[in-house]
């Protein structure tokens, strides 16, 4: 009965848990945290890099997504390359720009004289950073140090916070910039959902316990019933990408997943 009543109630909350989930996975929910525009340690050809943030409760993928400038440069992203909630995804125009990054780009560079970093889907622009001549700094990057993304929110990162051959700046990692950001909330569908779950549980717990003497009986009659359990199952998502660096620790299951998983053993 139990299992009947929150498959039911998952079918008439699905299409809008669906929608609700739908911007907390968004390219333009990413922000570019860090940058190096002009590197000194290493020739630009190999040093180049930038930084995304991923700020939401849910992974995003680039596959599919074009990085390009106002200009002619191109590169179209075409296997998984996913940024998990909370970390940090660095993209450079070479395999060894003084660590190991996790996606490697080509048909892009950072001009010091000013540039742009955009991210389209082919059809509408996602995400955008403009940067004048004033941006650059020989071998030190810029950091994201707070919102809106504009390049005056860029500040350069400390000088004691080295990598690589010499050059300044933490790719990969939190820096030396404490950005405030809040995580994007779980949308009001999904509480919705969980706080119908929880209810219906309760419910039928009562309901259960009040009709104790009469399933005591039944079962006693009965004494080997037949149950039908639930299994929870969450999705597996795989990192792949033109080229992939070390690989992450992947978090735990959101909570949606925890508490598909708490629900399968309160049935079971």
């Amino acid at each position: 009965m139990l299992a009947k009543g929150i498959a039911h109630f998952g079918l008439i909350c699905s299409l809008s848990l669906t929608t609700g989930f739908s911007h907390a996975m968004m390219v333009s929910d990413l922000l570019i945290s860090e940058i190096m525009v002009n590197p000194a340690a290493l020739s630009d050809a190999r040093g180049e890099w930038f930084e995304l943030y991923n700020p939401t409760h849910g992974e995003i993928n680039l596959r599919e997504i074009t990085l390009g400038d106002d200009g002619s440069d191109r590169h179209r992203i075409e296997s998984d390359l996913l940024i998990l909630p909370g970390e940090y995804l660095t993209l450079a125009r070479y395999f060894d720009p003084g660590f190991v990054p996790d996606y490697v780009y080509d048909d892009f560079i950072l001009s010091n004289s000013g540039d742009e970093i955009v991210f389209s889907d082919g059809i509408s622009e996602l995400l955008r950073l403009e940067y004048g001549s004033n941006f650059d700094a020989a071998g030190r990057s810029r950091e994201l140090g707070g919102l809106p993304m504009i390049a005056s929110n860029y500040d350069l990162t400390l000088a004691s916070l080295n990598y690589g051959l010499g050059d300044i700046g933490t790719p990969g990692e939190a820096g030396s910039l404490r950005l405030a950001v809040s995580t994007v909330p779980l949308p009001a569908t999904a509480w919705l959902f969980i706080s119908g779950v929880l209810a219906l549980l309760i419910s039928t717990g009562l309901s259960q316990r009040s009709t104790a003497s009469s399933q005591s009986i039944a079962l006693s009659s009965n004494p080997t019933p037949s149950y039908r359990p639930i299994t929870a199952s969450s999705p597996h998502s795989f990192w792949s990408s033109r080229y992939v660096g070390p690989p992450r620790k992947r978090g735990s299951h959101n909570a949606l997943s925890q508490l598909a998983t708490a629900l399968a053993t309160r049935v079971s």
